[in-house]
């Protein structure tokens, strides 16, 4: 079986750095958005394009996390920062936009109208749906007598 390098790399960038709620599965990631609607993140490679060993490319050094933590201000290194102030998505289209940034930088993969294409030749679409959680209505409560529901209507006069 060969594992989605694509969706591991989903979840460990957003283990790192994003503070939304979100769930597994194993073909997909399931995030919560501060609106109560979420997405589903799935990443399919593209037939054909498909490698045998798909192999990552080394991560770039100047993302969030690198930033942080080995980047001199102008007043020398900073002292090590425990933890990130990790971002709150808002929306399925944050979502997007994050993704986008993150592969393009941490990947350096080409991000073209959700089609992901590594230099070492895998082509993956990622696809991002969005879901709306619904609020629980109440229960309609019955306004007419009881009596009412069992009277006959009124014949019309002619």
């Amino acid at each position: 079986m060969v594992k989605n390098i694509l969706l591991d790399f989903v979840i460990n960038v957003f283990n790192l750095e994003i503070a939304n709620h979100y769930t597994t599965t194993e073909h997909a990631v399931i995030i919560d958005f501060p609106d109560r609607t979420q997405a589903v993140i799935a990443a399919h490679p593209v037939a054909g394009h498909f490698p045998r060993r798909p192999v990552l490319p080394p991560l770039r050094q100047d993302h969030s996390y690198h930033y942080v933590h080995q980047h001199d201000y102008g007043y020398g290194r900073e002292p090590e920062v425990l933890e990130l102030n990790k971002l709150t998505l808002r929306g399925w289209e944050d979502c997007r936009v994050y993704l986008q940034d993150a592969c393009e930088t941490l990947l350096a993969a080409e991000f073209n109208d959700f089609e992901i294409t590594f230099d070492s030749g895998p082509v993956y679409l990622l696809t991002i749906t969005p879901l709306i959680k619904r609020p629980r209505r109440a229960r309609k409560i019955q306004t007419k007598p009881h009596s009412a529901s069992f009277s006959k209507p009124p014949k019309a006069r002619t």
